[in-house]
């Protein structure tokens, strides 16, 4: 099988990323030292150690692959718990 039209769109805790096989290859090869997710930039190493909770294939789209770290999906379950204090919060303490 040839997978070099598909992507996967990956969701972590720092957002929304889309690999392609090409990536991903940098990836698993080393050849990238930091990737960057929205705002953040991380160490491609700590992208990679991350657990992935779900994946599904696209069911519009049969060349994207969605998956999901466990921390994001975590966050997604439970946003109050992950939720950042806001002024309105510490004006309450």
């Amino acid at each position: 099988m040839d997978y070099s039209d598909c992507t996967i769109d990956v969701r972590t805790v720092q957002g929304d990323i889309r690999l392609t096989p090409g990536d991903i290859k940098d990836l698993l090869d080393n050849e990238v030292e930091h990737i960057r997710i929205g705002d953040e930039t991380i160490p491609a190493k700590d992208f990679l150690m991350q657990d992935a909770d779900r994946i599904q294939r696209d069911l519009f789209n049969p060349g994207v692959y969605r998956l999901i770290t466990n921390e994001a999906f975590e966050m997604q379950e439970h946003p109050i718990e992950y939720s950042e204090p806001t002024a309105n919060d510490s004006q309450q303490m």
